[in-house]
């Protein structure tokens, strides 16, 4: 479903923080010094940063506490600022302690390390952060960590370590300070870093130097999970799933990859749909909704329901793309459903050989939006066989944002690209369209898109053929002419053998 811009959804999703011991530093200005814990053999790697540029609303204030962002940050940008709210204009008697907090579930057995920078510029005051570990099934706490300094003008770092203790753990975590009204608290530069244990040999089989399974129309080969040695797949999501068989008459040649998307509890639809379309000579590309929030996916209560999809795609013929609830955006707490991805990735590749796990996000959030959506915070730490992006053409479309004419290939391409290579999968867009209107201007888009996506890297394109979720713009392809450009990158991109 086509995003354009996201708002950005401050509600407190802090990251994965660990107790931050604070350092007996002191700094003024802005310091790229590395000073995560170090231990032999250990590797650590960026899980989150905010910088408070898009706002606050990551962060659940107390009622004691009024919290914004002002320009006062380390280098150029903002910080947080935390104040008494209320109270005498004198600032002598209301005290109190102010407080911003943040949940966000992590794996279990993984090893955290948070810093965070403070100041006070309004006078000494005594800050604090409290990290709890919460079991999320009981709302027990099995753990808290607590730092206390004392901060004025400049600014001071606190970092610590935390190391969670149960495979279903939420950290909460706090920071504040008790201050007078006319006091100021300043938070900045949160970072959260995760220590990754090097991998122990296994006894599982080594994988085959040579994985192909078949050899695509356009003679290249695919491997077992349907990814291609070379062109790109070419296809649609068309109607509310519906067989595409007509729309197929129409332009003159079968689709080379098939969106649908499913509600949990239609797990026999989607394995029969996409039976039917390998039968076809489509790769089967399926999103489906969760039984579960992501907190309870992530704690392991969607496991059995993950296995067995996996399972049931695992006896078909051929190879399927599978997606768990695509495009997370301002939909929950983006950590529970990066955790819930890396729980679920691994059930879906060891079960299914002939199945590819895919993550589908907007892209504009990963390159140009909040920073809760930016790679580095969103994206799974497990291996995803392709990564999808839903990347419209919003030129002349009613969801605003683009008054001017498409360049998708600079804007997205050249830097997923890059972005894919570095992160060890490949890329495709799972959704993507140009209205009626654009068209018009622009016809030969979706041709010279498919062409520039290939050019750049990426394995598939899926046309958003429907009304569905459209906002009332027209992406349809209703037109013969519009049909007539979308058979022209059709025809000649790779699809796989008819059974």
């Amino acid at each position: 479903m086509p995003i354009r811009t996201l708002v950005p959804a401050l509600s407190v999703a802090l990251l994965p923080f660990t107790a931050l011991a604070l350092s007996p530093t002191a700094s003024g200005s802005p310091s790229t010094t590395d000073q995560t814990p170090r231990a032999a053999g250990a590797s650590w790697s960026t899980s989150y940063t905010e910088a408070f540029e898009s706002g606050t609303q990551q962060w659940t204030a107390n009622a004691r506490t009024a919290v914004t962002t002002v320009a006062r940050g380390r280098g150029t940008g903002h910080a947080a600022r935390l104040r008494i709210a209320g109270g005498t204009q004198d600032g002598t008697q209301q005290r109190g302690l102010t407080r911003i907090r943040h949940r966000s579930l992590v794996p279990s057995g993984s090893r955290y390390a948070v810093s965070a920078w403070l100041r006070s510029p309004k006078g000494r005051l005594h800050a604090r952060l409290v990290v709890r570990e919460i079991e999320a099934g009981t709302g027990t706490v099995l753990s808290r960590t607590k730092d206390r300094v004392t901060v004025s003008g400049a600014w001071r770092r606190a970092s610590v370590t935390v190391k969670p203790h149960s495979a279903s753990t939420i950290l909460s975590v706090s920071i504040g300070g008790t201050q007078a009204r006319a006091k100021r608290l300043l938070v900045d530069d949160v970072l959260v870093k995760a220590k990754t244990t090097p991998a122990t040999p296994t006894t599982a089989q080594p994988k085959p130097t040579s994985d192909v399974a078949g050899v695509l129309s356009n003679g290249c080969a695919y491997d077992t999970r349907g990814l291609p040695a070379c062109g790109a797949y070419m296809g649609a999501a068309h109607g509310a799933n519906t067989e595409p068989s007509a729309l197929e008459a129409q332009t003159g040649s079968r689709l080379g990859v098939r969106r649908t998307y499913y509600q949990a509890s239609q797990v026999s639809s989607a394995v029969n749909t996409a039976k039917a379309d390998i039968a076809a000579g489509r790769l089967p590309w399926i999103s489906f909704k969760l039984p579960y929030t992501w907190e309870e996916m992530a704690a392991g209560s969607g496991d059995a329901w993950a296995k067995d999809i996996a399972t049931k795609l695992n006896a078909l013929n051929g190879p399927v793309w599978l997606a768990f609830h695509h495009e997370p955006e301002k939909d929950g707490n983006i950590i529970a459903w990066r955790t819930m991805q890396e729980r679920l990735g691994p059930i879906v590749r060891q079960t299914a050989d002939n199945v590819a796990f895919t993550v589908i996000v907007t892209g504009w959030n990963q390159l140009y939006g909040p920073t809760e959506y930016r790679f580095a915070n969103l994206w799974p730490k497990t291996k995803v066989d392709v990564a999808g992006f839903d990347i419209y053409n919003f030129y002349l479309s009613t969801l605003g944002g683009a008054d001017k004419p498409d360049a998708i290939k600079t804007d997205y391409f050249d830097k997923l690209k890059v972005w894919a290579a570095q992160n060890d999968t490949v890329w495709a867009l799972a959704e993507t369209g140009q209205t009626d209107e654009a068209f018009a201007v622009d016809p030969d888009w979706i041709t010279q898109t498919h062409q520039e996506l290939e050019q750049t890297g990426g394995v598939a394109m899926a046309y958003f053929n429907t009304t569905l979720n459209s906002a009332g713009s027209s992406w349809l392809m209703s037109t013969p002419a519009k049909l007539t450009a979308f058979a022209a990158a059709l025809k000649p991109a790779p699809k796989l053998p008819v059974q």
